[in-house]
């Protein structure tokens, strides 16, 4: 089984090597990124990384491997890639593209991370966060007891109650904002896997 996995894998990523041109769904990705920022200059970057979860669900290509289900991809991402920003594949759009802060933002960032973070009851919220950039060139766990618990839905209540919270600030309602995206685009990329599996 496992000649059969390495097989398919093989067959999956040569073409996704780097070096090969970039697959239509991430141009497109791109074109549809670059058109956003044209219709939206002077948008937070918040903003941009709320339409970068959409546009990443939509034109993700899920596929599961065959002889295995714990072997899945996206197709966005080279082979050789692993979570380096600086290769030009969709995911690093952010990295190429992130504007300076605004004052308010980099403190409403600061504050919600920082909840997020040291909360004693752990209420760290799914979305990505990197320093000025705005996203993660590492792996962060979204707490599955919490999440496991209440689910992506509790999540999307839990944004939703914090939204509603008097005098938050328009950066912060930006930050929440590519909190649900990134959420409600988890969902629907589960059910696009799902779709896959039947």
């Amino acid at each position: 089984m496992l000649s059969r996995v390495l097989a398919a894998m093989d067959r999956y990523y040569r073409p996704r090597r780097r070096g090969n041109p970039p697959p239509a769904c991430w141009l497109e990705a791109e074109r549809r990124l670059d058109d956003f920022r044209a219709r939206h200059p002077g948008a937070p970057n918040t903003a941009l990384r709320a339409e970068l979860y959409r546009v990443l669900v939509e034109g993700a290509e899920p596929v599961i491997f065959d002889d295995s289900p714990f072997f899945f991809e996206l197709g966005l991402r080279y082979a050789e890639n692993w979570g380096t920003p600086e290769d030009p594949q969709p995911g690093s759009y952010l990295h190429r593209h992130w504007g300076p802060d605004t004052p308010e933002e980099a403190e409403a960032r600061a504050r919600l991370w920082d909840f997020a973070l040291y909360n004693p009851r752990r209420r760290a919220l799914l979305w990505c966060c990197y320093g000025d950039h705005g996203f993660d060139t590492d792996h962060h766990s979204p707490g599955y007891t919490r999440l496991f618990r209440r689910g992506l839905n509790g999540v999307l209540e839990e944004i939703a109650r914090s939204r509603a919270r008097p005098g938050r600030t328009p950066a912060e309602l930006g930050e929440l904002d590519a909190m649900q995206a990134g959420v409600e685009a988890l969902i629907r990329l589960a059910g696009r896997f799902a779709e896959l599996a039947e």
